[in-house]
């Protein structure tokens, strides 16, 4: 690949990203660093400097398994053996406690999951009768705001009160904890596997991005 490549990187898209990095691996970037980064392999010895790697060779994805296992165990005293990756989340939480385990589980984790959501029919059915009054404001005024009401405190409610996971198994968790919270996920927190970091860095380019990985070389230039 020609070194001068360029990803041609829309700068808003960039600094989306970067917000991400900042969340998921608990650090911070200065204006002056991101002035100076001129190429991919730029920013990833970046995050790798400011991610203080001490060479621990260690899975995350394990490590995340294992705290997510021990916590659920503590919350559920369900038996160690069936917290598996394969497992169905919903066999674990049952609905009529889910949210308050769920809070524990974040409380024990010590970051929040966004793991609950609403039925999807209620969902519909809330947009639906919200597009139908805002027709109705033409109309029928009153009646339109009335919906209007209705349907955003429903939205509102249902999203307090969901009870429906946005994943399935106890594996699809353990891989949006390690994305998403990856420097607080570790069970070792100021330990880092390089290569492991490369790979995050690598996915959240190429899923927020749409950029193909074989794209994604050291020497290719952000803009």
């Amino acid at each position: 690949m020609d070194s001068n490549q360029k990803l041609q990187i829309d700068r808003e898209d960039l600094n989306n990203v970067l917000a991400a990095i900042e969340r998921s691996f608990s650090i911070e970037f200065k204006e002056t660093e991101l002035s100076s980064l001129k190429t991919y392999g730029d920013l990833c010895s970046t995050i790798i400097r400011k991610v203080e790697y001490k060479g621990i060779d260690d899975s995350t994805s394990k490590q995340v398994f294992d705290k997510l296992k021990e916590a659920i165990v503590q919350i559920t005293k369900a038996d160690s053996s069936m917290i598996r990756p394969d497992v169905s989340l919903e066999m674990i939480f049952p609905k009529f406690q889910r949210r308050h385990q769920i809070k524990l589980l974040e409380k024990k984790l010590g970051f929040e999951l966004d793991l609950l959501t609403p039925k999807g029919s209620i969902i519909i059915s809330l947009l639906l009768l919200m597009l139908l009054s805002f027709v109705a404001l033409f109309g029928l005024r009153n009646y339109g705001f009335i919906g209007l009401v209705i349907s955003f405190s429903g939205l509102i409610l249902a999203s307090r009160l969901g009870k429906e996971f946005k994943v399935n198994t106890i594996r699809d968790l353990s891989e949006n904890i390690t994305a998403e919270n990856y420097a607080k996920a570790r069970r070792w927190k100021h330990t880092i596997n390089k290569k492991e970091l490369e790979k995050q860095i690598e996915d959240l380019f190429t899923d927020r991005l749409d950029i193909d990985k074989k794209k994604l070389k050291k020497e290719s230039l952000l803009f």
